[in-house]
């Protein structure tokens, strides 16, 4: 009896070493790796990178927090930032890489650091330092508004304006890049477009930048098409500062627009119409083209006008002409609007107005003002695709003397 207890009690040590020998399966996010952030100092509402080898995961999917303490734990946790990242989808060359937007509701501050867990927050991989720039001393000034349209800087006087104040000298000139955000999940910009600032805009003039605190640009805008169905974008200002990068945020939205470049003095007088910055093609890949012209009197009665054969170029650009037909209602030195509709498909309802007043002293007679309004009927998540935008000086001068390139 003696004897085959002693036979098990070794079976049992025999077998614990055994497993002891066996390797333990790994979980969670390994030990030593370091999450680098770019840039490392930015404004609240900024826009930065983040970027860890694939190798520090062993989870499918991991969350990202904003904390404000550098240990490689679930610590002082301010915001999370982004939930469910699936890790294949957002690994590149062997990193795992994504774009986020500092909330504007953080204070701003040195001791920020970003924090990632794949198990649910049992290990964390952690950042080096970030620091949250004090929106006070380093912002953008939008000197005329963050509204602008083609037609509201057309003329050679008029300018969209816009000064960067930074609290030390910069270095050199800051860098101007535009962001069109398509799809964003908490703050997990998902889905982008990221362009230089002369692909949209044109600076006219611009002043300060190296040596100084300040730099301020006089700008138009250029033709493109709308990057998305609101015309919103965020401008990003990179400021070099002592070697440091430093990126300031702010949000402008560009609307469609109509250019009068024959207008009209008379009923059955021709009229010569250019579109600017509108959509030209939709999710489906459909092209965008004018189905309608409609002059509206005071009286709210319509009068149609068949547009020529078009579509919206790549440049969100389209020629229209046509005659004014009889306006009937009486109240005509009120004004006639002109409303350009697009229906290309069941989502996609946009009108554009434009509109021309009656002088009073004749009915017949009809003046151009400078006015727009524009309205969106859209459904929730469609969202329109950025084409690509063709920069040619050539016609841009020609557009600028009112001229035309036919296709």
């Amino acid at each position: 009896m003696k004897k085959y207890f002693s036979l098990l009690i070794a079976s049992i040590v025999m077998l614990s070493l055994a497993l002891a020998a066996l390797p333990v399966p790994v979980t969670g996010i390994v030990t030593g790796y370091r999450i680098s952030v770019y840039p490392a100092k930015v404004a609240p509402g900024g826009i930065f990178t983040i970027k860890i080898d694939q190798a520090a995961f062993t989870g499918q999917m991991f969350d990202v927090y904003l904390s404000t303490d550098g240990y490689a734990t679930g610590t002082n946790l301010v915001k999370k930032l982004a939930e469910g990242v699936k890790v294949t989808e957002v690994t590149v060359g062997g990193y795992v890489n994504i774009t986020l937007m500092m909330p504007e509701d953080v204070e701003p501050g040195t001791g920020y650091y970003i924090k990632i867990t794949d198990d649910g927050g049992n290990t964390w991989a952690v950042s080096d330092e970030m620091e949250v720039l004090d929106p006070t001393n380093y912002y953008i000034d939008f000197l005329n508004g963050t509204d602008v349209c083609y037609t509201d800087t057309m003329d050679i006087d008029d300018h969209f304006v816009f000064n960067v104040t930074t609290a030390e000298a910069m270095s050199d000139t800051p860098i101007l890049r535009f962001v069109a955000i398509k799809e964003m999940k908490l703050y997990w910009i998902k889905d982008y477009e990221i362009v230089p600032f002369t692909d949209y805009f044109i600076i006219d003039d611009e002043a300060g930048g190296a040596g100084e605190k300040y730099y301020t640009v006089w700008s138009s805008v250029d033709d493109f098409p709308l990057p998305n169905p609101e015309g919103k974008m965020i401008l990003l200002v990179k400021a070099i500062i002592d070697t440091e990068e430093y990126v300031m945020p702010g949000t402008i939205i560009v609307h469609p627009s109509i250019e009068v470049v024959t207008s009209p003095t008379y009923v059955d007088d021709y009229f010569y119409l250019i579109l600017h910055n509108f959509p030209n093609e939709t999710t489906d890949g459909d092209n965008v083209n004018v189905t309608k012209i409609i002059l509206t009197d005071a009286a709210d009665i319509k009068r149609e006008v068949e547009p020529p054969d078009n579509w919206i170029d790549d440049l969100g650009m389209a020629d229209l002409d046509g005659y004014v037909p009889a306006l009937q209602g009486g109240g005509v030195e009120n004004g006639v609007k002109v409303t350009v509709e697009l229906n290309v498909t069941d989502f996609l309802k946009v009108s554009y107005r434009h509109t021309w007043l009656m002088q009073p002293e004749s009915s017949q007679h009809l003046l151009v003002k400078k006015y727009l309004e524009t309205t969106y009927y859209l459904t929730v998540q469609d969202s329109l695709l950025l084409a690509r935008h063709l920069k040619l000086n050539s016609i841009m001068y020609q557009q600028r003397n009112h001229l035309t390139l036919k296709s």
